[in-house]
């Protein structure tokens, strides 16, 4: 929810809100804006929220690690992504991030991000602050 109010106040601020209405959430932010470059309109503080969500995406076996000089497209990602995982799958996680990886639905083919490069994934989980709740 706060991912929300936050993308609302931040499209709002900037004033570029062509469709004068608020925006509902990043989904809708990545459709609007998909056919925008870079080039065209720098990168800004709802792209970064927007990347800041794909982050919590588990990349492992997608992305290049830390230990490598090679980078992927958003592109391959994607493609090895569901290679790896179904939509199903993802829309079975209960967590507050589990739609994360559906970001990369609209991002793949966008102008905006879809040659954006990756590279230097490290997948880091502390188990000391991870605890299982059980019912």
């Amino acid at each position: 929810m706060f991912h929300m109010h936050l993308l609302e106040s931040l499209v709002q601020q900037s004033g570029k809100n062509r469709r004068n209405e608020s925006m509902a959430n990043i989904f809708e932010y990545l459709k609007w804006r998909a056919d925008i470059p870079f080039s065209a309109d720098p990168f800004n503080e709802v792209d970064n929220l927007v990347l800041a969500q794909l982050a919590y995406t588990d990349f492992d076996g997608c992305v290049p690690g830390i230990d490598s000089d090679a980078s992927v497209t958003l592109h391959e990602i994607y493609k090895k992504y569901y290679e790896i995982h179904t939509k199903d799958e993802i829309l079975a996680r209960t967590s507050f991030i589990a739609c994360a990886p559906l970001l990369m639905d609209d991002m793949v083919d966008s102008n905006r991000y879809g040659n954006i490069r990756f590279k230097g994934y490290v997948n880091y989980i502390d188990g000391e602050k991870c605890e299982k709740k059980e019912d």
